[in-house]
């Protein structure tokens, strides 16, 4: 009798044990499912900031090519800085978009003729000024 009840007290422990483990098993899992989606929102939030920026760098550049294209060309010397300042931003659009071209083609949704149409812009830039 004493032996089974040894038998059952080590039976009731394998049990505890198992479980004991199980539950640290589920709980590694949900820590480790909370770090995935930790750096996954992460990842989100990278992305976003890139789209942003690229948009951020697209507008500006688009509004200084158009005041650019308003000032005088001959006489005045003020188009000289406004020139450099969005070849500047041209640039750093040229670089930004190479360096995330597969966040902007998945996120923003970046086309082949948008990349043309940057790098048109840049030549205009470079013969005509």
């Amino acid at each position: 009798m004493q032996k089974s009840r040894i038998s059952a007290v080590n039976r009731l422990d394998n049990c505890y044990d198992s479980r004991g483990s199980l539950t640290d098993d589920i709980t590694s899992q949900c820590h480790h499912q909370q770090r995935r989606m930790a750096v996954m929102s992460e990842i989100e939030e990278q992305e976003r900031k890139i789209v942003n920026e690229f948009c951020h760098f697209l507008e500006k550049s688009k509004q200084l090519f158009n005041g650019l294209r308003d000032l005088p060309q001959y006489g005045h010397k003020q188009w000289q800085p406004y020139f450099g300042r969005t070849f500047d931003v041209y640039t750093k659009l040229w670089k930004f978009q190479q360096q995330h071209r597969q966040v902007l083609d998945a996120k923003y949704g970046l086309k082949r003729w948008q990349i043309g149409e940057i790098a048109s812009k840049i030549g205009q830039l470079y013969y005509h000024y």
